[in-house]
């Protein structure tokens, strides 16, 4: 009796998968209906976002970051890591620069980072947070940031 069952159900089981299949077709080439796939509508000349930016030669750009976040600036996406006495620590991303390894350079104020790819990124102001309203020493924290120029080479 339990064999016939098993034998029952395993019938019933295929007997919906098939069903079920066929409700699920989307029908076959020769069904008449000529639609195009989802994958035909994505072409490259209908990109939303340009992933490198057409920047100017010589072009500058001014940018300010706050600690521990990044912007694009020109051809770069930099982003502040940390102020420490004074000294802004950058990680840098962009043209020649490896995206999985991004470039760590450090700078105070007044100081120019010149890249491999020529272009250069003048640090115009460093301000470096408080731990708290009644710490008068410059700490790390929040409210760090650093004001910069980017420059593209010519």
């Amino acid at each position: 009796m339990r064999n016939r069952r098993t034998a029952l159900a395993v019938l019933a089981l295929t007997a919906a998968l098939v069903s079920f299949t066929a409700a699920c077709s989307t029908g076959s080439e020769d069904d008449g209906v000529d639609e195009p796939s989802a994958m035909s509508e994505a072409t490259p000349e209908r990109r939303t976002f340009d992933p490198s930016p057409a920047v100017e030669p010589g072009s500058e750009a001014a940018a300010t970051l706050e600690q521990t976040t990044r912007k694009r600036v020109g051809a770069l996406k930099i982003g502040l890591i940390s102020v420490r006495e004074g000294t802004a620590s950058l990680s840098i991303t962009g043209p020649g620069i490896e995206k999985r390894s991004p470039l760590v350079r450090k700078g105070a104020k007044g100081d120019v980072i010149t890249l491999d790819n020529g272009i250069t990124i003048a640090i115009d102001e460093v301000r470096a947070g408080r731990k708290s309203e009644d710490d008068p020493a410059p700490a790390g924290g929040s409210g760090s940031a650093v004001d910069l120029t980017v420059t593209q080479p010519e």
